[in-house]
């Protein structure tokens, strides 16, 4: 993904900012990475004078104390609050009221610029470890990519989107928050066609009422999906999908064999993990996992199961099943 004066010039208008173009710079320069951190500008794929720089505010922290040091290494392209009363000569300069929302549409940009179906994934926990499994899961078959690491953040997100393969037919978008109000402007950007939905529990809920809260606010990625996978059972998640008549786009796993799920199986144990049986829509699965923990195995068969949404036959990922291994964290 790469941005241009013209881009440049389109994201001062939407934010209410200006663009500072001197003269001598390269009119038709197009900028490759964004950087919000100061001591990683080395790990720029096309070199710090392809680099446009965030001036990112945080309660501990604020990146226009660094522009100078930034500058000097060599970037040449900046984003900056407007009333940032500061200079860097010679460089193109975007000033706007919230450097945080520039980062974000430029996020959104990438996002609406690139080919590929956009699967965001949220929950409490398991997002990084079921991104990473559909992932390995997905093999050569087709080409997917996803954000790197667990970052998922509203600083993370959008470098996330910035960074995703564009060439890629399928992109995997973890979504995480912790306050209110947060999911709106990462739905805003991800909009994603399919959902997933990890486990659900108790982490990031300290700043939400209750736990029903909270499960409103993480389904509000999913406003638009056309479908979502679901990873939890979680009667907080369930109310809500039921209150926002939902119910019809979800897809959901259970190892009751017995059960209407979309993927339903028995497990057994075997001593060096378990084997699991059962069908998927009427096609007979039978799958090894090398665990048989319950936070292990439910986040294996919610990768499992976007893959079988999404196309995959079942005994195509058996052998990739009992592959997988734990994420270093």
């Amino acid at each position: 993904m790469t941005v241009d004066r013209f881009a440049l010039d389109t994201l001062a208008d939407q934010l209410g900012g200006d663009l500072h173009w001197p003269d001598g710079a390269d009119p038709d320069v197009r900028f490759s990475h964004l950087a919000t951190d100061s001591r990683k500008l080395r790990a720029a794929s096309g070199g710090v004078d392809r680099t446009v720089f965030i001036a990112l505010q945080g309660a501990r922290h604020d990146g226009h104390d660094h522009l100078a040091t930034v500058r000097a290494e060599g970037v040449k392209a900046f984003v900056v609050r407007r009333d940032w009363t500061g200079s860097l000569p010679g460089a193109i300069v975007l000033r706007v009221p919230d450097t945080l929302l520039a980062l974000q549409q430029l996020g959104a940009l990438a996002r609406f610029s690139r080919p590929g179906k956009v699967i965001g994934i949220t929950g409490s926990n398991g997002k990084t470890t079921v991104k990473e499994w559909a992932h390995a899961l997905a093999g050569q078959d087709q080409r997917v990519s996803r954000s790197p690491g667990s970052w998922n953040s509203q600083v993370g997100v959008p470098l996330s989107l910035w960074s995703l393969d564009d060439q890629a037919d399928f992109h995997l978008v973890e979504a995480g928050i912790s306050h209110p109000g947060e999911m709106a402007a990462l739905a805003r950007i991800i909009r994603p066609e399919i959902g997933v939905f990890v486990h659900f529990g108790d982490a990031h809920g300290a700043h939400f009422p209750d736990a029903a809260a909270k499960a409103r606010e993480k389904l509000r990625l999913f406003e638009g999906t056309d479908t979502l996978v679901l990873g939890t059972q979680h009667p907080d998640v369930m109310s809500a999908i039921e209150d926002l008549g939902w119910t019809d786009r979800c897809v959901r796993w259970s190892l009751d064999p017995s059960s209407k799920a979309d993927l339903a199986l028995s497990m057994t144990e075997t001593g060096v993990g378990c084997t699991l049986e059962g069908q998927w829509r009427g096609t007979p699965v039978r799958w090894s996992l090398p665990f048989s923990d319950r936070a292990s195995t439910g986040n294996a068969l919610t990768a499992a199961l976007l893959l079988l949404e999404l196309g995959w036959a079942p005994d195509a990922l058996d052998a990739r099943l009992s592959a997988l291994r734990p994420l270093g964290m």
